[in-house]
């Protein structure tokens, strides 16, 4: 024999606090006493079942969880609006209609999908010999391999290091090694002192 109870905080829900009824394709409707929220399940097609978590205002559905029984899985859809996952106290995951899917550390935003790609607040973290590649050819990459860094032009164009400052400082902590002066000299150091540089009628 089997049989089905339904549990509320203080036991068996009374029958005056539900209303269970079917009709078509929605096998079982759960509705709460005071008509604020309602619970169906069915099958929307020969092979798969949903379970639909509804209010008054909605047409169809807020939430329906869906399952494949043709080994396809299932999914979950949101009726418009945001759906966030939370933490006891804080908010973990956000899913906005037509906008962005935001990723949360610590109840902050970390990562956020937007039109033209992905923002992320903080540092990405590669571990060693972990790259992070531009380019469909992989053109670009920039690692450490555990000794030592590396930019690396794996395309077939040029590396180009280009600057709308003042120059550019090829440094070893404090010191200069290279400065290469936008509209001016290139000087080369030893020791942090400058050696050569070259100036309009040459070095």
């Amino acid at each position: 024999n089997s049989k089905a109870v339904i549990y509320g905080s203080g036991g068996n829900i009374a029958a005056t606090d539900i209303a269970v009824s079917g009709s078509g394709n929605r096998a079982i409707t759960i509705t709460s006493s005071d008509g604020i929220a309602s619970m169906e399940i069915g099958s929307a097609s020969s092979n798969q079942a949903f379970i639909d978590l509804k209010t008054p205002s909605s047409d169809d559905f807020d939430v329906r969880l869906t399952s494949n029984s043709d080994g396809a899985g299932g999914s979950i859809n949101i009726a418009g609006g945001t759906f966030a996952i939370n933490g006891s106290a804080e908010v973990m995951a956000t899913f906005t209609d037509d906008g962005a899917v935001s990723l949360y550390h610590n109840n902050a935003v970390k990562l956020a999908t937007a039109s033209g790609g992905v923002a992320i607040t903080g540092d990405a973290t590669f571990a060693d010999s972990g790259k992070a590649i531009f380019g469909a050819g992989s053109d670009l990459q920039i690692f450490h391999d555990g000794s030592d860094s590396y930019v690396k032009d794996a395309g077939t164009g040029r590396l180009v290091v280009e600057t709308d400052g003042t120059d550019v400082s090829l440094k070893a902590g404090s010191d200069n090694m290279l400065v290469a002066a936008k509209d001016g000299a290139v000087t080369l150091y030893y020791a942090n002192a400058s050696k050569i540089a070259t100036h309009a009628s040459g070095a």
